[in-house]
């Protein structure tokens, strides 16, 4: 699947309501060109410029404009004047959907240079253009020598995108004229909307050309295979400094709490019309958590490209945890199980509407064997989790793949703290100290391959069922939780 544009969509749900979150985003498609437009020559920011913004024929009709530090803000007059949030309350000329992306997109810009990322994209030669679409606003284009509407229609159904100005190499977005599909929390989700969007601008300028989608674009083009394996992490990781810049919103858990009922999955997977790939932002966390400020994200960012997404993932993941990649993946999922232990706003990655993360056996008696549920053998870096009830611990539990062609890792947890083990090894799980809580185990698909894995997950290795039991097995030293601060 490649990008045919860049459209940085989010789309966001709110505690209240429960909307469907799957075919509502587009990034990635194709389809999405419809309704792309080239921007109005951006307007200079630094003086000597060989290319300032054209003047005739004036770029817009029926259009307001909001100038501030680093963006110039564009929307016409045909907004609906009895929306609250596009009221006019301190009777300024400006409504309040525009002050609050005006206020964000500039709070979000301080918020990322403090953490230590690069600029957006273009902005030390040029205002960021942000055009508010659905307002009326025309914007004149010289190919056809008419004024044409800027819209997001039904059919796109987007809440904003990113694009790239390719003639000025400069960044610029487009904002819907209101959420209001998707709760009445609406002046909480444009803010992080805002810092999600600035974020594909702080990506581009950090050297990852998302927007080299033909080969026309010489070295820096991204192929479709490439995208295939590396698109996802431009909306993971746009998705999580969010959370980042407005830790309090928390709008991005509705995605992560999707992305946990399909474990299964391969995690680095752009899900076309859906939204894996806003979900991933846990595994995003879990890199972020390894350090103490954004030293594992901005590795990441400054290497993926032209280096390889994975090779940097791998490089910052074993740095800061002393993990192999595998392995980390590993306990990433034995932790996402009980999210509420590790990640800061794990208990929002629980909701009424999705539920808790997909479980596919809680086993309460023994001894049992378990094969990967139907249709659902994890993918690379993908799981099948398990929770063990604290009754039946110690026992003992063995990994045996059934194709050798495939890589098992199996990872145990209890409280904040996990391990990893390897296939084909028995070991004796003891139950967590203080005693009470389940065992948590995920079966992950390790292999460098693309393929899914099949295998068989024992516990208390009975004759019959395999693994060798107690006088034939080979065993670690016994598992205690917590096993690291």
């Amino acid at each position: 699947m490649k990008k045919t544009v860049f459209t940085a969509f989010l789309l966001v749900l709110f505690a209240a309501v429960s909307p469907a979150l799957a075919e509502k985003c587009g990034t990635g498609l194709r389809s999405a060109r419809e309704g792309i437009f080239k921007p109005a020559p951006p307007l200079a920011r630094r003086i000597g410029l060989s290319s300032p913004r054209v003047v005739v024929p004036v770029p817009f009709e029926n259009a307001q404009t909001l100038l501030t530090t680093h963006f110039q803000l564009v929307w016409g007059n045909d907004y609906d004047r009895l929306n609250p949030d596009w009221s006019d309350a301190d009777a300024d000329g400006i409504p309040l959907w525009v002050e609050v992306i005006a206020e964000s997109l500039e709070y979000s810009f301080d918020s990322y240079a403090s953490m230590g990322y690069p600029p957006p994209y273009g902005v030390g030669d040029y205002y960021i253009d942000v055009y508010i679409a659905n307002t009326g606003v025309r914007l004149y284009s010289e190919e056809t020598g008419t004024y044409n509407e800027i819209k997001i229609t039904d059919q796109q159904n987007y809440l904003a995108y990113t694009q790239i100005d390719r003639d000025y190499s400069v960044a610029f977005f487009v904002f819907n004229d209101n959420f209001s599909g998707y709760g009445s929390n609406e002046i909480p989700a444009l803010r992080a909307t805002c810092a999600h969007e600035l974020f594909h601008a702080v990506q581009r300028g950090a050297g990852y050309p998302w927007d080299a989608e033909s080969p026309e674009d010489g070295p820096d083009y991204i192929d479709n295979e490439r995208w295939s394996v590396e698109g996802w992490w431009i909306e993971a990781s746009a998705t999580w400094m969010e959370e980042e810049a407005y830790p309090e919103i928390n709008d991005y858990a509705s995605y992560v709490t999707k992305f946990l009922t399909a474990p299964q999955l391969p995690l680095f997977y752009f899900e076309s019309g859906g939204v894996h790939q806003y979900g991933a932002a846990i595994f995003m966390g879990w890199v972020r958590l390894m350090s103490p400020g954004q030293e594992t994200l901005l590795g990441i960012l400054n290497e993926a490209y032209p280096q390889g997404l994975e090779p940097s993932i791998r490089k910052y993941v074993s740095l800061y945890s002393g993990d192999t990649l595998e392995d980390s993946v590993a306990k990433f999922w034995s932790l996402a199980i009980h999210p509420w232990d590790k990640w800061p706003d794990g208990a929002l990655y629980v909701s009424a509407t999705y539920g808790a993360p997909r479980i596919y056996a809680d086993i309460a008696s023994t001894p049992d064997s378990f094969d990967p549920p139907v249709g659902k053998a994890p993918g690379r870096f993908g799981a099948n989790l398990y929770t063990v009830a604290p009754a039946l611990l110690p026992i003992e539990v063995s990994l045996k793949p059934d194709d050798s062609s495939e890589e098992l890792t199996l990872a145990l947890s209890a409280y904040g703290s996990s391990a990893v083990t390897l296939p084909d090894l028995s070991l004796p799980l003891v139950p967590p100290e203080g005693g009470g809580a389940p065992a948590y185990a995920a079966v992950v698909n390790t292999s460098p391959g693309e393929g899914t894995a099949y295998y068989r997950f024992i516990l208390g290795t009975p004759e019959g069922l395999g693994g060798g039991g107690s006088g034939g097995g080979c065993f670690l030293e016994a598992l205690r939780f917590p096993l690291f601060p």
